[in-house]
């Protein structure tokens, strides 16, 4: 009997670690152009006024923690061990949620109550990969279950405190505190969805949202659509990390059905040189056809700066920016922008682009790197690339064609 525990507990574990593998390739290898759009979609600053800003809201801590998270999606793989682990740790959580609430039932049916608790971690995975699903949602259940699972374990006493805590956890993670009706079972889950109910509609009175948004998270979901396909969001992240070659043999398996992608797959074939300047010029889709999107704006920037056309991809890339959901702004963006704005002349304005990107994480070694353009403007034109970008633009009319 023993011996069959022991078993039991070591295949427990071992599909655990299964399961956190599966989630690490279906991210690394099969997302990971969505992990780096929601990283390009934020701007997470190590400076304690952004932290404040963030608590000053409901569900405020786990909006903040998330893209404190979603900063390393950076780097898909990285960005993928995360979420790969945060999905390990909620089922463990759960687990331990149930064997504390139903002692007995666990003690009986420990397979079922194991299975039971892969329930929160596959719904936020297949959450996840919808484009408009925020990673605050997981986050904000993982921290309510890290609460459920500190709770007592006399009954009494665990209602009594879940429904004291009711208040601080919805303001800390949002709606997602209604998972501690969970542990109250049947007497105490009236009183605390009774209580969070009365803690979502005061805090309409004390924040700037809708009694709408707030019920249903002000970060947990994004109600406009312009984000662009998840086919728009592979060809972004192609563009941007200039992998020509892979360009090119996913159009040849399948012509892009954006236009945005489309303008992309010809700058690749300019670049290795399957069609001159003048044929990607002739071809090359007009922009009030080609932005309607927000991963549209961005592969645009990326295509107009890579033509030497800063203006236009300045632009692209405040539409880009000015069609985030949430109204964050994106360190991608204003990475662009200190791009054009040191080709085009305007070093004061890259400067202050770069103050905020010194706050961030992976892109301040290069903002640092940046600053001294900013100070010595004329040393930009010895540069191997935005010195040839300065050429272009000072010899050529960049206009927006429309």
């Amino acid at each position: 009997m023993k011996a069959f525990r022991l078993f039991t507990k070591q295949g427990q574990t071992a599909a655990l670690v299964a399961f956190g593998i599966a989630v690490f390739a279906f991210w690394c290898w099969g997302f990971p152009h969505l992990l780096m759009a929601r990283e390009q979609s934020q701007l997470f600053l190590c400076d304690g006024a952004y932290f404040l800003g963030r608590l000053a809201e409901a569900g405020g801590l786990a909006r903040y923690v998330a893209e404190g998270v979603v900063q390393f999606f950076f780097h898909p793989a990285i960005g993928a061990l995360l979420y790969a682990l945060i999905l390990v740790a909620m089922q463990w959580l759960f687990l331990r949620v149930l064997r504390r609430c139903l002692p007995a039932w666990t003690e009986r049916h420990p397979a079922a109550a194991f299975l039971l608790a892969f329930l929160p971690p596959l719904g936020c995975w297949a959450l996840g990969v919808h484009p408009m699903a925020s990673f605050t949602f997981t986050i904000a259940v993982l921290l309510v279950l890290l609460v459920m699972a500190l709770l007592p374990k006399a009954r009494k006493s665990r209602m009594a405190v879940a429904l004291l805590l009711t208040p601080v956890v919805y303001w800390l993670t949002g709606p997602a505190a209604v998972l501690l009706a969970l542990p109250c079972l049947w007497m105490g889950a009236p009183a605390v969805v009774l209580l969070l109910a009365a803690c979502v509609y005061g805090s309409s009175w004390l924040s700037p949202y809708p009694l709408r948004r707030l019920a249903g998270g002000i970060d947990y979901y994004r109600t406009v659509r312009q984000t662009g396909s998840l086919e728009d969001m592979r060809y972004d992240r192609m563009i941007r990390l200039r992998q020509w070659s892979a360009i090119i043999r996913e159009s040849n398996r399948k012509m892009p059905q954006s236009e945005a992608a489309r303008n992309v797959v010809r700058v690749a074939q300019f670049f290795k040189g399957q069609i001159s300047e003048q044929e990607l010029h002739q071809c090359l889709l007009h922009s009030e056809r080609v932005i309607n999107s927000q991963a549209a704006a961005f592969m645009m920037s990326e295509v107009y700066m890579q033509l030497g056309m800063p203006q236009m991809a300045q632009r692209a890339a405040f539409d880009a920016m000015e069609s985030i959901p949430n109204y964050n702004k994106s360190a991608r963006t204003l990475y662009c922008l200190v791009e054009t704005n040191l080709v085009t002349g305007h070093p004061e304005v890259a400067g202050k682009y770069l103050s905020l990107l010194e706050k961030t994480t992976f892109y301040r070694a290069w903002a640092r790197k940046m600053r001294q353009y900013v100070r010595q403007p004329e040393l930009l034109r010895s540069h191997p690339y935005y010195g040839r970008m300065m050429t272009v633009y000072e010899q050529t009319d960049d206009t927006f064609f429309l």
